[in-house]
């Protein structure tokens, strides 16, 4: 329930932080709030190849090694997002969060 609560949770906070941290992952920034939406969809879209990735590797390597190393690399992507200054490499940790956390 934990692990739920704290994914949806950031995944609902996302377009707050896109937009306190000035993140424009669009091709026409001149709209803000638009842009604001569009960036929160790649970031969401950012969640499909990491769940293709998972269900490629999780009958090989095994659910119980996947769980752990998907858990601690988007911890450590969501950290990064906090850490790192510029608003492009935010975007990308954030999309790397929504990637790793399958």
């Amino acid at each position: 329930i934990g692990i739920c609560f704290g994914w949806y949770g950031l995944n609902t906070w996302i377009p707050t932080l896109l937009k306190k941290k000035e993140v424009h992952l669009c091709l026409d920034k001149s709209d803000a709030e638009n842009c604001l939406y569009q960036s929160a969809l790649v970031v969401a879209l950012a969640a499909a190849p990491g769940n293709a990735l998972a269900l490629a590797i999780v009958d090989s390597v095994g659910r119980n090694k996947v769980l752990p190393a998907s858990l601690l690399l988007s911890t450590l992507s969501a950290l990064g997002a906090s850490w790192v200054g510029t608003p492009g490499l935010v975007g990308l940790m954030f999309c790397l969060f929504n990637g790793l956390s399958v």
